[in-house]
């Protein structure tokens, strides 16, 4: 079958998302530090600063991630150097992005002591002289080695020694400074400095406060650290003196997250949880520079070698460039996180948002205005993000708070947004925020928001507080016309209810208005309530009450019937209706199995052991995708249990949420007409594209910055490419004896024209067309005419007709074509392949299939494990 094919032949990919702030960002070294260079797992992002637009990446060769970059003089002019978490030593020039070379560091190290488990940082002490921070094998310490280039080794080899040991598992834990023969390292109650010429060594201590960075002076013996109190320690003479000399400077009340020093050195530059940045003149405690309410916390501070700009990562993704004079100059942006890791080792916690819930909590959605994505942004906020462009488009503030940063005990939570929806046409927009603390509620509320088509942003136009005690389980908006009088919103909540929100008009003299309110509450033996789906239609309102799915008419509210079975006692988790033709089933998940129940027959289709993460239901098609814990995506019909495909660990961590996106591919005869999105805890958006569309203009593709090309504006690559353009289409138009642009003799003719002798537009139609109009080749004709033919009234006629002449050739799905229709269109001169009929079972028929489907994941198809019973 094509549909399988073509499901079969998908592959996953990184659409977007993405940590920017998990290492600290790096500027280039030339005079206005036109680069920015940030790190994201196995790729580093090239920002121009000047435009804040993401100019390039450089992807490492076998896309190992990515420990640490800097930025290195050379004799030919500046060279980054990357080092992978596999010990790759990689150096790139930023002019033509060049791999100049590349050293294996593991081949480097002949003793025992230092087989390393994994590469956390490099540091610069000279040319050819560097620091690595690695975590060895054997050993649960961090240690510091000391490599130097083996200048009598024919080949690319190092010289290890080791500095320093048992150091914090951060980037901030270990600096470099003076010229690069000063080192500081620390652990959790005290401080190493090494010079690294004499390897002379002090540890020093300060009391019973634990540090959480550190920096070094550029150009004078002098070290800063922090601590978890938001003291800052500037220590003097620490290699001749037992107990040296500090200087404190002190503002922040939380942990200080990181230090660094201005290229003169005469400014120290410090954030933290306050999501204040703060500039310290190292010779006056007392005299420092606040920029406040800078968003959210602050993980990492970097500045430019000309001083005049400084980079500040903070904990939602997003990178301020700000300059000297404390102005935010432009903000370097990805997908908004939740929650950002604050060490590379700080791997357990990403599934946790600084609001204090779950990450994406409110899962996907499509917005039908601008055909973005939706998903949770800060705390408190929503994000929209661009799928074809990568980029994050604007915030909508829900909540309309301001962020509450943490205490030192104890981490304060902030209403977050647990549930969105939109309505069918995306005039109606319903959130759900709340704020939680364990299991308690102080906050909940339920608005519902109007879409403004003059100013294009979703106004507030109802809030009611307390739509349910004790939370909401799922909100949901009937899919039918926005301007329908009886369009209705259903909340499911954990007080053992659901409710219905109507709108309502008023047309008074005071001028027109709407709002909406509860019209109806409904219960079910005082049993716990759980999600909800409406139909297709948007006539039958499915809610589950523990194990037991009741059905109710939306017209009366009225119980129309009840779904339960003795063997399926477990809450039902997940429920989504089916589309055209088979919106009459319904699939639901439990907690280990998979259920398809039939709403018009009351009866149970069918049910497999399952345990999932996820559910989407395409609405162009009858296609259900589902994740399993285990990270296995299925593909299959509600009708049958047969998986129409199936993909093997297409998630490092668990699904959050899935959604299937229209496309407008010309391919959707042949393949899936929608293309599946999911998003995982670790914050990356993924997509499953066949190999056509991957490469089309579908869903844009991030550039990657090949051996021999360099980095452009965005200015100067539009240049280029029309450059290159209009040198291809000279030669095509020199080829074809035709000279001049086409069209222009016929514009020339409209223009001089005096304008009372000239005649009808019309008359200049045909001329114009015939003459800017390009000949198509053969295969380019036929893909218009297959899409212009799919999307005729003429296709569905032809179809339906043949359907109606012979039951055997007809399917209700829109993938399988019949065999008379397919007559017709070879006489049109389309080819279509023909594919058989798949086997559907009937709906009043019960069928349960005890099999582990994550047991057969590696299958063709689960159903040769699966016995049907007579």
């Amino acid at each position: 079958m094509i549909l399988e094919e073509s499901l079969k032949n998908l592959h996953v990919g990184i659409r977007g998302g993405g940590s920017l702030v998990s290492h600290r960002a790096i500027f280039s070294k030339d005079k206005y530090s036109k680069n920015l260079y940030v790190v994201s797992s196995d790729t580093v992002h090239i920002f121009n600063t000047t435009s804040g637009d993401c100019t390039g990446l450089i992807q490492t060769p076998k896309s190992t991630p990515i420990a640490n970059i800097l930025v290195s003089s050379a004799p030919g002019g500046e060279v980054l150097i990357i080092l992978t978490e596999s010990g790759e030593l990689l150096k790139v020039s930023p002019v033509t992005y060049e791999f100049l070379e590349i050293v294996n560091i593991n081949l480097s190290l002949s003793r025992e002591w230092v087989s390393i488990r994994r590469w956390l940082n490099i540091l610069e002490l000279s040319p050819g002289v560097f620091l690595f921070v690695g975590h060895p094998e054997n050993s649960e310490e961090i240690m510091v080695y000391q490599a130097t280039r083996d200048l009598e080794s024919r080949k690319s080899k190092y010289i290890i020694e080791k500095l320093s040991w048992r150091i914090l598992a951060s980037t901030h834990a270990v600096a470099v400074g003076c010229s690069g023969e000063l080192m500081a390292a620390i652990q959790a109650d005290s401080v190493c400095m090494v010079n690294t010429k004499t390897k002379v060594t002090r540890w020093h201590k300060s009391g019973t406060r634990i540090f959480t960075c550190v920096a070094c002076h550029p150009h004078e013996w002098v070290v800063a650290t922090g601590d978890d109190s938001g003291r800052i320690l500037l220590w003097r003479n620490f290699l001749e003196e037992k107990s040296p000399p500090k200087t404190v400077f002190h503002w922040h009340s939380l942990p200080v997250a990181d230090l660094c020093f201005t290229t003169d050195g005469t400014r120290l530059l410090s954030g933290g949880s306050e999501c204040c940045l703060v500039r310290w003149d190292i010779s006056d405690a007392l005299d420092k520079k606040i920029l406040p309410r800078m968003g959210l916390p602050i993980r990492h501070v970097s500045v430019s070698y000309s001083n005049d700009l400084a980079a500040v990562s903070h904990a939602d993704n997003c990178i301020n460039l700000v300059d000297g004079a404390n102005n935010i100059l432009r903000t370097l942006q990805n997908i908004t996180q939740c929650y950002i890791p604050e060490s590379p080792l700080d791997e357990n916690v990403t599934s946790t948002s600084l609001g204090g819930g779950s990450v994406f909590q409110a899962g996907l959605h499509l917005d039908p205005n601008t055909k973005s994505l939706f998903m949770n942004g800060k705390p408190g906020h929503l994000q929209s993000y661009s799928l074809r462009e990568d980029k994050h488009l604007h915030t909508l503030d829900i909540t309309q708070q301001n962020y509450v940063t943490a205490d030192r005990r104890r981490a304060i939570p902030n209403a977050d947004v647990t549930h969105i929806a939109f309505s069918e046409k995306g005039r109606w927009l319903a959130t759900i925020e709340s704020l939680i603390e364990k299991t308690k509620y102080y906050e909940l509320r339920l608005k519902f928001w109007k879409f403004d088509q003059t100013k294009q942003v979703f106004i507030l136009n109802t809030c009611i507080n307390w739509p349910h005690e004790n939370g909401i389980v799922n909100l949901k908006i009937q899919p039918i016309d926005d301007k329908d009088p009886s369009l209705t919103a259903a909340t499911s909540g954990r007080d053992k209810s659901f409710k219905t929100f109507s709108v309502v008009y008023d047309t008074s003299v005071h001028g027109k208005s709407d709002w909406w309110t509860c019209d109806n509450v409904g219960t079910y033996r005082d049993q716990t309530t759980g999600p909800l789906a409406f139909s297709q239609d948007g006539s039958v309102l499915a809610v589950s009450f523990e194990h037991t799915l009741t059905l109710w008419k939306v017209e009366n509210y009225e119980l129309t019937g009840t779904l339960s079975h003795s063997k399926l006692q477990e809450d039902i988790r997940l429920i989504e209706f089916s589309t055209h033709p088979t919106s009459h089933l319904v699939v639901c998940c439990t907690k280990k199995n998979l259920v398809i129940w039939d709403v018009i027959a009351l009866s149970l289709v069918w049910t497999v052991p399952f345990e999932a993460d996820s559910i989407a239901v395409d609405r162009m098609s009858n296609l259900v995708a589902i994740f399993s814990t285990k990270g296995h995506l299925y593909f299959f019909k509600p009708e049958t249990p047969e998986p129409l495909a199936i993909h093997n660990n297409v998630s490092r961590s668990k699904i959050v949420s899935s959604l299937f996106v229209p496309t407008m591919s010309r391919y959707e005869l042949r393949g899936p007409k929608s293309m599946l999105i999911f998003i995982n805890s670790s914050q990356e958006l993924c997509v499953l594209l066949s190999r056509e569309s991957s490469d089309s203009a579908e869903v844009g593709t991030k550039l990657k910055i090949q051996k021999g090309t360099s980095t452009l504006t965005p200015f100067a690559k539009l240049i280029a490419e029309k450059t290159v353009s209009s040198v291809g289409s000279s030669r095509q138009l020199l080829q074809g004896t035709v000279i001049g642009i086409p069209g222009s003799k016929v514009i020339r003719e409209i223009m001089d024209a005096s304008p009372h002798t000239m005649p009808s537009v019309s008359f200049f139609c045909n001329q114009l067309l015939s003459a800017i109009s390009v000949e198509l080749k053969e295969s380019e004709q036929m893909d218009q005419v297959v899409t212009s033919l799919q999307q005729s009234e003429k296709f569905r006629f032809l179809k339906q007709s043949d359907a109606d002449d012979t039951e055997s050739d007809s399917d209700s799905d829109n993938e399988f074509v019949p065999r008379k229709f397919g007559q017709r269109l070879m006489k049109m001169g389309i080819t279509v392949a023909q594919v058989s009929k798949p086997v559907s079972s009937k709906a009043s028929e019960t069928v349960n299939f005890e099999v582990d489907l994550d047991e057969v994941a590696n299958d063709v198809s689960w159903i040769e494990a699966i016995s049907v019973p007579k």
